[in-house]
């Protein structure tokens, strides 16, 4: 398989050309049909928006996770519940798919649609503890009217341990605490707790700290008091969103009456 026609297939993908990228890659199955060559075609195919198109060329061949999710996609988005579910139910626990949340999520919204809600609560809570940020599972639990505690599911990992290392970096992927979702107490005291190697006593400015470097310690410990932070309100407003929405949402599914209003 030829590494510059891949690159350049990425490339046309990241830059929203989806005609250069279905080219590319029509010109890459011809040349290697492979798994691999099969699934840029069709992810380009999908791009585009020919979801039927994607569909009937990944129907004769979609072993690979990565085909057999977006085989699954299309069957959904087609209507084509029982072929997707056949496609995602052929791996048990779905671990071996791209992304095993949004698996489980796909599969609870194929139940949902097909009105198997206790199938469907099941796959969507199991999407929802794999992936806590996973906003429309919980949405599409709210709808089937199950009570879910917002308080517990949106929580933020309070110690995050960050690494500098020498070209950049690094974050521990040990859960779904992030700079991007931490508060600015978080990200101070994660700031704090940082540690990089160095090799020779000089001065270091990082940030908002000054570091002197001890030549006999391998590492430093950035410390520096802490600044004016402002009150930790984000998280908060977050929960109260969610649960104001299940509680809502919840209503609306317990009250629903399903028949007609007869006019008087």
């Amino acid at each position: 398989m030829s590494p510059s026609l891949i690159e350049n297939i990425q490339s046309s993908l990241d830059s929203f050309l989806w005609g250069n990228a279905v080219f590319l890659s029509e010109r890459l199955y011809a040349f290697n049909p492979t798994d691999e060559s099969l699934h840029f075609l069709a992810l380009s195919y999908y791009r585009q928006g020919k979801t039927n198109r994607t569909y009937h060329q990944l129907k004769k061949n979609h072993e690979t996770p990565k085909n057999r999710y977006l085989f699954a996609v299309c069957c959904f988005e087609l209507g084509k519940f029982r072929e997707a579910e056949q496609a995602l139910l052929s791996s048990p626990t779905r671990d071996d798919l791209p992304d095993p949340a949004a698996a489980n999520y796909l599969l609870g919204m194929i139940y949902k649609k097909d009105n198997q809600k206790t199938r469907a609560v099941e796959h969507l809570k199991k999407a929802l503890h794999l992936n806590p940020f996973l906003w429309t599972a919980y949405e599409a639990l709210c709808q089937l009217g199950e009570d879910i505690d917002a308080g517990k599911v949106f929580r933020l990992k309070t110690n995050t341990e960050m690494e500098i290392p020498s070209q950049g970096p690094h974050y521990s992927r040990g859960s779904y605490s992030s700079p991007m979702f931490s508060s600015p107490h978080q990200q101070h005291q994660q700031q704090t707790n940082m540690t990089t190697p160095v090799s020779s006593s000089s001065e270091i400015s990082f940030g908002l700290s000054n570091v002197l470097v001890d030549p006999a310690s391998p590492t430093v410990t950035l410390q520096s008091a802490p600044p004016n932070l402002p009150p930790r309100r984000r998280p908060d407003e977050w929960k109260k969103k969610a649960r104001n929405y299940e509680k809502t949402t919840r209503s609306k599914a317990l009250n629903f009456d399903p028949s007609p209003t007869l006019p008087t």
